[in-house]
């Protein structure tokens, strides 16, 4: 990935991030089954007084390998995935979790 297309999805995630509070973020860009960009944003653990995201002298900065407790979001990630692959015929929605 160039210095610009980096420099260009650093603003835009920053900018996404102030205009919706989120606290951290980690991106990866993969290109051709490669990945070609890899950072992490943000506080890896936020301050005691989560509505202020400012960074204090007790914020730890994200990084690649921070693990993210994310709660209930991923079941609907799940859902769409399932979906996804129902519509192109790779499993039904009648089928067993297994599969």
């Amino acid at each position: 990935m160039s210095k610009v297309e980096s420099l260009q999805v650093d603003q835009a995630v920053q900018t996404i991030m102030r205009r919706n509070d989120v606290p951290a973020i980690s991106l990866a860009i993969v290109r051709h089954g490669q990945i070609a960009y890899l950072k992490a944003y943000g506080f890896a653990e936020l301050p005691n007084d989560a509505g202020h995201m400012e960074r204090t002298s007790s914020s730890k900065t994200a990084s690649v390998s921070t693990l993210f407790a994310i709660g209930s979001v991923s079941k609907e990630f799940t859902a769409a995935a399932i979906l996804m692959l129902a519509d192109r015929g790779k499993l039904s929605l009648d089928d067993g979790v297994s599969k």
